[in-house]
């Protein structure tokens, strides 16, 4: 499990709401920054997918933070250094310090 001292990027955690209509069926999103926290990110082992005979991959990573800052929800995005990270899965740690993040690049 990662700890505060290898917390070292800083990332933007992101809500996305629904704005007015478009006027055509649609609606005008919004991504409104929430917060901003240290955490950690760690690289997963991917996966490769072959659809409509192109190649696509897929990165998995796992995002460490401290509990408390946020409550993060799959419905956040987080963005670090113009990467954003949709998150398919929280949890928190045994202890209850971190908050981990599984999520999509």
């Amino acid at each position: 499990m990662g700890t505060i001292g290898r917390m070292r990027k800083r990332a933007e955690i992101i809500e996305v709401q629904q704005g007015q209509g478009d006027n055509l069926g649609g609606y005008i999103t919004e991504k409104v920054v929430v917060a901003t926290v240290w955490c950690q990110i760690t690289e997963q082992d991917g996966t490769r997918e072959f659809e409509s005979m192109r190649v696509s991959n897929k990165n998995p990573y796992e995002i460490t933070l401290r509990a408390g800052t946020y409550k993060v929800t799959p419905d956040n995005l987080i963005r670090e250094n113009d990467i954003e990270y949709t998150v398919m899965s929280v949890r928190r740690d045994e202890d209850k310090r971190f908050t981990v993040c599984q999520c999509w690049a």
